[in-house]
């Protein structure tokens, strides 16, 4: 059997931001330093959906400074 968890997990980068989205277990994992912000349930949402909901969160945690 291949491993092809690689096919299910995106790991970018989004400015000052790590962004991982786990399309298996439906999670998105957003980093910045020390700071994590974790969304489960996101299948529903397309990929349009999906990317204003990272962004939206990473527009929070810049709030946070």
């Amino acid at each position: 059997l291949l491993n092809r968890s690689s096919d299910l997990e995106l790991d970018t980068q989004v400015g000052d931001y790590r962004v991982i989205i786990n399309y298996e277990l439906k999670i998105v994992e957003i980093f910045k330093g020390n700071k994590l912000a974790i969304m489960t349930n996101f299948g529903k949402y397309g990929a349009t959906g999906l990317w204003t909901m990272v962004l939206e969160e990473i527009e929070k945690l810049r709030g946070d400074k």
